[in-house]
């Protein structure tokens, strides 16, 4: 691994704004936050703060539609996606349209199964709505690049409404109105909203258009948006740290029943909720609906008003989650003794089987690619169809690898780290082929190289509870602004202790200075210190922990690598 200190910030910068500390303007320079109003919009995000929705494009004709739909009674039609962003955001948008008088009874919803539909429009969700009679067809979180579905929807006599937070093709879809801040002449600041976060701004521009603006109203969906901008790792800068800082304080205190029961199953009641409380609990199992089963059971969750009914569906949703921690656990100790017999490593890594679920490819994916540093690409392979979900490295846009290959697809989409495709399975090897001929002419052999990238150097009076209180000024972290990371050199290693159940984890009590030393934590780390011992000299990268017991206070070092100064040790 390869570590990289970040440069230090300009000595004019670190002048300009003495009212902080050098150390804090360094992590500010390194997330791009340069000017005073960008220093205080981060460091106070307010509701206040939020870009007026209206600098969307298409917003003032998506509020006249809506406008015009509440007036005459019409019947809407909503697709949405099956992931938390999906099923949140078509809950906000449903939710907002009941609050201006549009009777439920009109508004009809369809969520496609994950494992038999797969991602995007499909021709029997378009059919669905187009039965019950809706005239207005809105999709959530997908849609952008289902042209030919899109064109059935009008020909079934529905007008389309897209909004979608996905790349836009070249040649988008002829819908009605499309609400995404990455088509072309899109002025919206905020480039990278959730699903979620673009129904939270058009019920703002709704509230506000039809002089029904209510601003406890819009916060109250808040604990929504925070759940669909978390689960998605949308950057936490911009308006989405808005949304997530005050969102958290909306969920803290949710008053939708299912939240409430999910926040109490994982005994969270009594705490302010953070990032990691949504990314590692709540969400997971609100994911593990559409993954294990259907996502109609999320959705339930986050609307009903029965206790009884969210405690069974927190219930079943636990029951599922645990089956996919167990089926996940088993492929991918399948994936790694398959990636073992290599003979020469590619740059990109292909697997598939027909008893892989497509539900699961996209976190396995993931995980392939922390171990390896390498674009992975994970195929369910059907009777006839294989279709996959990938996650790559920054460097390499998958949406692009895969428009390469278009020849051999029947569909693909999503963002640039994340991406899906579908291709009969007499072109599986074709596209293989053009996969790994693709990433190996645009993935430069560095890119493959894990990166630690380190905010600052620190030195040993620089480790102190005042810097950690600072430090916790820049939460919520989350994707684009990540716990500060450190480097600090030179620590003699006193005391080693592995720890955990399979001994796989470290805890080391570290020399700072003559009478002064602090812990240290390196988690799954027993199997790569084999060169560590007491008395080492250590270089190390680590994250600023604080450890609390008994009203007692101290510093933690989580490390994240160790380099250690071999022949180089204290007396």
């Amino acid at each position: 691994m390869k570590w990289k200190v970040s440069f230090p910030a300009p000595e004019n910068f670190i002048r300009d704004f003495q009212e902080y500390s050098p150390l804090v303007l360094q992590i500010l320079w390194n997330r791009g936050i340069k000017t005073q109003s960008e220093i205080e919009n981060f460091f106070y995000p307010t509701l206040e703060k939020l870009h007026s929705p209206f600098l969307m494009k298409g917003m003032r004709v998506l509020c006249k539609e809506i406008r015009g739909v509440i007036k005459k009674r019409k019947k809407i039609g909503i697709f949405t996606d099956f992931d938390v962003d999906g099923i949140t955001g078509a809950a906000i948008f449903i939710e907002t349209l009941i609050n201006l008088g549009l009777p439920k009874n009109l508004i009809s919803l369809y969520i496609p199964a994950r494992e038999k539909e797969g991602y995007g429009v499909n021709e029997t969700g378009v059919k669905f709505l187009a039965s019950k009679g809706c005239k207005v067809f809105i999709t959530i979180d997908c849609g952008i690049s289902n042209a030919e579905t899109i064109e059935l929807a009008k020909k079934l006599g529905m007008k389309p409404i897209i909004i979608d937070h996905h790349q836009v093709p070249e040649s988008p879809p002829k819908a009605r109105i499309i609400i995404n801040p990455l088509q072309k002449k899109d002025k919206y600041p905020c480039k990278e909203l959730a699903a979620a976060g673009l129904t939270f701004k058009i019920s703002q521009a709704l509230f506000a258009s039809l002089k029904s603006k209510n601003k406890e109203t819009e916060r109250q969906l808040l604990d929504l948006v925070v759940l669909a901008t978390i689960a998605d790792c949308c950057p936490l800068l911009d308006e989405n740290r808005v949304l997530v800082k005050c969102g958290l304080n909306v969920l803290s205190k949710t008053k939708r029943t299912g939240l409430r029961e999910l926040i109490r199953f994982f005994r969270l009641e009594k705490k302010a909720l953070d990032v990691f409380d949504v990314s590692y609990k709540l969400a997971p199992l609100l994911n593990s609906a559409s993954r294990m089963d259907h996502a109609s059971n999320a959705y339930k969750l986050i609307t009903t008003d029965s206790i009884f009914e969210a405690a069974c569906l927190v219930k079943k949703l636990n029951e599922k989650n645990r089956k996919r921690q167990e089926i996940s656990r088993k492929i991918l100790e399948e994936v790694n003794r398959r990636i073992s017999n290599y003979k020469t490593f590619p740059k990109v890594i292909i697997e598939g089987d027909k008893n892989w679920p497509l539900t699961l490819a996209g976190p396995l994916a993931a995980k392939i690619l922390e171990r390896y540093s390498r674009p992975t690409v994970i195929f369910n392979i059907g009777e006839d169809v294989s279709q996959s979900s990938s996650r790559s490295v920054h460097s390499l846009n998958m949406v692009k690898v895969f428009e390469k290959c278009a020849r051999h697809l029947e569909r693909f989409g999503g963002h640039p780290l994340a991406a899906g495709c579908a291709v009969l399975n007499k072109n599986f090897e074709k596209l293989k082929d053009c996969l790994e001929q693709t990433v190996e002419s645009l993935l430069k052999k560095e890119s493959l190289v894990p990166v630690l990238k380190i905010d600052a150097e620190l030195k040993p009076p620089d480790l102190n509870l005042d810097f950690y209180r600072e430090l916790q000024k820049f939460a919520p972290f989350g994707a684009k602004n990540p716990k500060p990371r450190f480097l600090i050199k030179n620590l003699a290693v006193e005391e080693i202790k592995e720890v955990g159940r399979n001994k796989k984890h470290l805890k080391l009590l570290l020399k700072l200075s003559k009478n002064r030393f602090v812990r240290g934590f390196w988690l799954k780390s027993a199997e790569n210190a084999r060169d560590l011992r007491e008395g080492s000299l250590i270089d190390l990268v680590f994250e600023l922990e604080k450890d609390e017991w008994n009203g007692w206070r101290e510093l933690l070092l989580k490390i994240i690598d160790i380099k250690t100064h071999l022949n180089n040790e204290f007396p």
